[in-house]
């Protein structure tokens, strides 16, 4: 499979999947999730990852949708190293039951764990930017352009990046990513998203 003329491979098996080249549709089964407690306790590495390789600058959105039913069934946009160093931006079902934008940055095998705002209108427009040397940023498409929700890093020199879907308490989750784009080219404007 390709996406952008890059080759995409699976870091576990979806239950299901379909991939155009403006459509990916990917279903994760019972129990799934990406998660490294940070207590150590508790450890997920069973999501489906679709990816691909990433450039050192880069610019990679979708508009993620889900059918959210059981807590933390999520679609996700994922930066991916290897299983200790990661982060995914998350279009997720809340304790609360309600769709909440999380964000989840994993270093050394521990995560930690960020829920942000209620979304209120589906789907949601999502984007990871690569900004070089382990350097990332999460922005949200809003009314007035894209807002920046998290400023990180990981602790590696080369990712690969894409899509993914879990269902760490549910059955299953089928998401939705619509109107993938890549750009490799370095964000420029951190805090206005351009």
């Amino acid at each position: 499979m390709l996406l952008f003329n890059k080759p995409l491979a699976w870091i576990n098996e979806p239950a299901s999947f379909r991939v155009e080249e403006d459509v990916i549709d990917i279903e994760a089964g019972a129990n799934t999730d990406l998660f490294c407690d940070p207590t150590g306790d508790v450890v997920f590495k069973n999501s489906p990852l679709l990816l691909f390789q990433a450039d050192k600058h880069f610019q990679f959105s979708a508009r993620l949708s889900a059918d959210l039913k059981s807590k933390f069934d999520a679609a996700a946009l994922v930066v991916y190293a290897n299983e200790t160093c990661w982060a995914k931006l998350c279009f997720e079902l809340s304790p609360e039951h309600k769709p909440t934008l999380v964000t989840v940055v994993t270093n050394k095998g521990l995560s930690d764990d960020c829920n942000h705002n209620v979304i209120d209108t589906e789907p949601v427009h999502l984007r990871i930017s690569g900004l070089g040397n382990g350097v990332f940023a999460f922005h949200i498409q809003e009314e007035e352009g894209w807002s920046l929700v998290r400023y990180f890093s990981l602790a590696h020199d080369r990712f690969r990046i894409g899509f993914s879907s879990q269902s760490p308490v549910g059955q299953s989750c089928l998401s939705w990513f619509r109107d993938p784009a890549y750009l490799e080219h370095k964000l420029q404007g951190l805090r206005t998203g351009k």
